[in-house]
């Protein structure tokens, strides 16, 4: 099975809720902390009787090499300490043997030789040392013992060897019952860290409940729902505050396409109504040849005039969304906007407006020159449209930093200023009693907008009230195509 597939498993067996995942993680990290601390105590524990059970050892033996050494005869103390010590003892048995240089025993503990053979103890520390680390013996697997041995006399010719040994049965008995007591408690601590932990996610997720009922009462009727950040916690207050933006932006974004259906059914409206009337009037009775052309005519004016509306809607869609990438290359901006002031001069003649060109010196420009070109054409046919007889419309092209400006001035009527704001989106008309021959559909401006934007660029507007509008469009220098 390969690793995702194992993850992907490990996923499956995980509860759905989330409040139940924090609750088994949770369990699992108290579980294993106190497992941890009951290894650590236990180790302890288990050094603790090692140490405490050599000191024992160690002390016994240095009695026994002490009477020894200096009361060889004293058959009477020893025997006191191999027999008499240990029969006193209720909890702890000890044992002792004086081993002589010939291999005999001296004395030893009663009952030692069946439970404690020579062979178990390791080989005994000199005698000038002091008795060394013990060693456990287990007898049959049921009963453990601390021994130790050491050297009595000369280094070089030892006279004795005696061994010592403590029983721990009941030290074992008191680490059974510890182990019993940690499993308790570690059992008892999952037990309760599940619970206090799924209580404690419940309480901490209801916020996220808050949140998502808010967000489920949202709809295309109740964009006006918002979520009240004012009773969650600050982490949580961070996204509310967040999802509360993005509810604006949604409603905004929905109260703009609703507007822009409205107004694209008014633009559909007018022409086609024209269209339908026009041809119920012409075939309510017989007409003549020429009363038909004329009719096919106007009808195909109005057709030309909805493919227009459509081909603008159409670019400011697929612009909009990405679907036609740029198609960059260096364009001469200078030679461009000669090229499309030389284009409008005749139109400009007929209305008796001054156009201008003024252009600093300026490098080739990355730009789509097809997208560059709709742009200025867009704004040249705007500023002409509102332009009186005897005035001057400019157009300026010039570098400032890492930018490219190229600015379409008039001095015609101007803009009063609470449209601004509004005069890039679709449809949108200072003079709403304007019509199609007289002020276009709205869409000129949306498109310049929409073309500033995929050359990741900005455009904006000034404008006074009879004295003129200036649009800008900024480029950001792009690296050479």
């Amino acid at each position: 099975m390969s690793p995702v597939s194992r993850r992907r498993g490990f996923r499956r067996l995980l509860p759905r809720s989330l409040a139940a995942r924090l609750a088994l993680f949770g369990s699992a990290g108290t579980a294993a902390l106190v497992l941890a601390v009951g290894v650590l105590l236990y180790w302890r524990l288990l050094e603790s009787f090692d140490v405490a059970d050599d000191l024992q050892l160690a002390d016994q033996i240095r009695v026994v090499r002490a009477i020894l050494e200096h009361r060889p005869d004293d058959r009477e103390g020893l025997v006191q300490e191999a027999e008499w010590e240990s029969g006193a003892r209720r909890y702890t048995k000890l044992y002792v043997r004086v081993i002589d240089a010939a291999g005999r025993d001296v004395v030893e503990t009663p009952g030692m030789d069946a439970l404690l053979p020579n062979g178990v103890f390791a080989s005994p520390t000199s005698a000038i040392d002091d008795p060394n680390e013990g060693a456990d013996w287990v007898l049959d697997g049921d009963h453990t013992f601390r021994v130790m041995s050491a050297q009595v006399g000369s280094g070089l010719a030892p006279r004795f060897v005696v061994q010592a040994a403590l029983d721990r049965d009941h030290e074992e008995d008191l680490l059974e019952r510890f182990r019993a007591h940690l499993a308790l408690v570690l059992g008892v601590g999952i037990v309760g860290s599940v619970v206090l932990g799924y209580a404690v996610a419940t309480v901490g997720l209801r916020p996220l409940r808050v949140i998502s009922d808010a967000a489920g009462r949202v709809n295309s009727a109740r964009l006006t729902e918002r979520i009240d950040a004012s009773r969650l916690p600050s982490e949580l207050a961070a996204l509310a505050r967040t999802m509360n933006a993005m509810l604006d932006r949604l409603e905004e974004a929905f109260g703009r396409l609703s507007r822009f259906s409205e107004d694209l059914a008014h633009e559909l409206r007018t022409p086609l109504t024209t269209l339908r009337s026009g041809l119920e009037v012409h075939l309510a009775r017989p007409r003549s040849e020429e009363e038909m052309r004329d009719a096919m005519a106007a009808a195909l004016e109005e057709v030309v005039g909805l493919a227009e509306l459509v081909d603008r809607l159409l670019f400011l869609a697929r612009a909009e969304s990405g679907a036609d990438a740029l198609h960059v290359e260096d364009v001469d901006v200078a030679s461009e906007l000669e090229s499309i002031v030389h284009f409008f001069a005749a139109a400009a003649q007929e209305s008796s407006v001054a156009l201008d060109v003024e252009c600093a010196p300026t490098r080739a420009m990355t730009l789509d020159r097809s997208f560059f070109r709709r742009a200025l054409s867009n704004l040249i046919a705007n500023a002409l449209s509102h332009s009186k007889p005897g005035g001057r419309v400019v157009i300026r092209a010039l570098l400032r930093g890492d930018h490219l400006d190229v600015e379409v001035e008039d001095d015609g009527e101007g803009i009063a200023p609470e449209h601004l704001p509004r005069v890039f989106d679709r449809f949108y008309r200072v003079d709403p009693s304007r019509t199609k021959g007289s002020g276009g559909v709205g869409l000129g401006l949306a498109i310049v907008k929409s073309i500033a934007k995929a050359h990741a660029g900005e455009v904006s507007i000034r404008s006074e009230v009879g004295r003129g509008t200036c649009v800008s469009l900024r480029f950001p220098l792009r690296r050479t195509a």
